[in-house]
């Protein structure tokens, strides 16, 4: 699910347009140091989505008993905090942002569609795993 978007960015960083205004790619200073920002969103995004799995499976059964309770409220909180701020900021990460409909402005909001679609399924992944695991206890909430 991260795998558009860390594409899309990739691409970018470079040096595709994309079909993005030079106006925003200035702004974002495309090309420029804006591409190791994201270049750097591209791998922090690769990173969290590769180790995610791992984490789940091998070190939260390793952790004592409330930790990992804890670690997954706290990643929920802020998974849904990345996913509305880029809701409610979406003008300033929309680089289509005043434009007109384009299938460039459509793929780039379907690519970032699926990274919030990711942060959703991520923590619902992660609750599920904290309630049904013997390790974590029978209750996430206890």
């Amino acid at each position: 699910m991260t795998l558009p978007t860390i594409i899309w960015r990739a691409l970018i960083g470079m040096g595709f347009t994309l079909g993005t205004p030079a106006a925003w790619r200035a702004a974002e200073q495309i090309p420029g140091p804006g591409v190791q920002c994201v270049l750097r969103l591209s791998a922090a995004e690769s990173l969290a989505a590769i180790t995610a799995p791992f984490l789940l499976t091998k070190l939260v059964s390793k952790l004592p008993r409330a930790l990992p309770r804890i670690l997954a409220w706290v990643g929920v909180i802020a998974l849904v905090v990345a996913v509305v701020m880029s809701i409610v900021n979406w003008s300033d990460v929309d680089p289509f942002h005043g434009q007109s409909m384009t299938g460039w402005r459509v793929l780039c909001g379907g690519c970032y569609l699926m990274a919030a679609l990711w942060a959703i399924a991520l923590s619902i992944t992660l609750v599920g795993y904290l309630l049904h695991h013997p390790s974590s206890g029978r209750s996430l909430c206890s």
